[in-house]
């Protein structure tokens, strides 16, 4: 599990973010940026795995901005 922040002036802090993930005593990484978090997701995925992003509609739009910045270059 991958924990970020999005850029958007409302989204939580990632210390918040760590600290409800703790409670359940899941393995995680913390980030604090979405483009590094991503790049580390792929990075722990092998070729056939799937990547799943989940959050506010500005988390995911910044995800879907990245990676179609990266298809175009």
């Amino acid at each position: 599990m991958m924990i970020c922040k999005s850029h958007y002036h409302r989204a939580a802090e990632t210390e918040i973010l760590y600290k409800e993930v703790e409670k359940y005593k899941k393995d995680y990484l913390l980030e604090n940026d979405i483009n590094l978090a991503l790049a580390k997701a792929k990075e722990f995925a092998d070729k056939d795995d799937l990547i799943c992003v989940t959050g506010s509609l500005y988390t995911i739009g910044e995800v879907l901005k990245s990676v179609s910045d990266i298809k175009a270059g």
